[in-house]
């Protein structure tokens, strides 16, 4: 509004400049809470039939010049796999199908003192700026944990939580499910073994998702979905939980395969695969608010 000289109020640009950086403010606080009475308010007028979802991402935001920035440093781009410059801003937002609204964001910077570029002033802990730079280096399991534990305390109604390979990791599913949310995700072709049961030897045995595909018999036809599998996940402290890998064909090469999971064992195939086409509201996010 100042560019376009639209802005009629009775005060300068230095002054809004001046609330804009003001360290005390709970920038945070303000746009979780703006989101749940617009989430609400929406959901007041639908019904109970559709799905609602949590969906977690991250995305490079680069500073060219980060000398200056504070707590800037090299990151990792996942998109070319390169370090660059600046912050990986990890994103939460609610989706319902038709609109996606944007609940928590945090500035994400390396944990690496040696990669560190910007400067890194001591602050009082218990300070919002203190508590906001305390969180920029937290792990991003962390960070995604935080944000569904917020969503949960403020009341922002979801069924799901879902989210790309980056965070599919048997403890982050573990940690999800021990507060109360399923999650739904797509699983990397790795050597991440689960607990299923071999048809070979007709007994339980460790198998990544390469070795379930490759033992098992596959649905032949226009079938939606390739094979349908019940395994056990368990994490490094040897918690366990029940899950179910879907493994469907990949649209951009059909000889090949993609594996899902999702820790609601009652859900048809049919659902986790639809459900999980819901996680592209985030990439289309992304995509509109570095385009504007």
């Amino acid at each position: 509004m100042f560019k376009t000289d639209t802005f009629y109020g009775d005060y300068k640009k230095d002054t809004f400049y001046r609330f804009d950086r003001m360290p005390r403010a709970n920038w945070e606080r303000l746009q979780i809470e703006t989101a749940k009475n617009l989430i609400l308010d929406i959901e007041s007028q639908t019904d109970d039939k559709h799905k609602c979802a949590l969906l977690f991402d991250d995305s490079m935001y680069q500073r060219r010049r980060g000398k200056g920035t504070e707590l800037c440093g090299l990151v990792h781009d996942h998109v070319d796999h390169k370090n660059r410059i600046g912050f990986r801003m990890m994103t939460g937002t609610w989706t319902n199908g038709e609109t996606n609204i944007p609940f928590a964001q945090t500035l994400l910077t390396t944990r690496n003192k040696d990669l560190m570029i910007g400067p890194d002033d001591k602050a009082d802990k218990r300070t919002i700026s203190g508590k906001r730079k305390a969180l920029a280096t937290e792990k991003s399991t962390d960070t995604v944990l935080r944000m569904v534990k917020d969503a949960f305390a403020i009341g922002i109604p979801f069924d799901f939580v879902l989210f790309d390979t980056w965070f599919s990791n048997p403890a982050q599913l573990i940690d999800l499910k021990n507060i109360g949310t399923d999650v739904i995700a797509m699983v990397k072709k790795s050597s991440t073994k689960y607990s299923v049961k071999d048809p070979n030897t007709n007994t339980l045995a460790l198998l990544n998702t390469k070795e379930i595909y490759s033992r098992n018999r596959k649905r032949c036809g226009r079938s939606k979905y390739l094979l349908s599998v019940d395994a056990i996940a368990t994490n490094g402290k040897g918690e366990s939980i029940p899950v179910k890998l879907v493994y469907a064909r990949n649209h951009s090469n059909r000889k090949d395969w993609v594996c899902f999971i999702c820790t609601d064992t009652s859900l048809s195939e049919e659902n986790v695969l639809r459900y999980y086409t819901l996680r592209w509201k985030i990439e289309i996010y992304f995509h509109m608010a570095k385009s504007y």
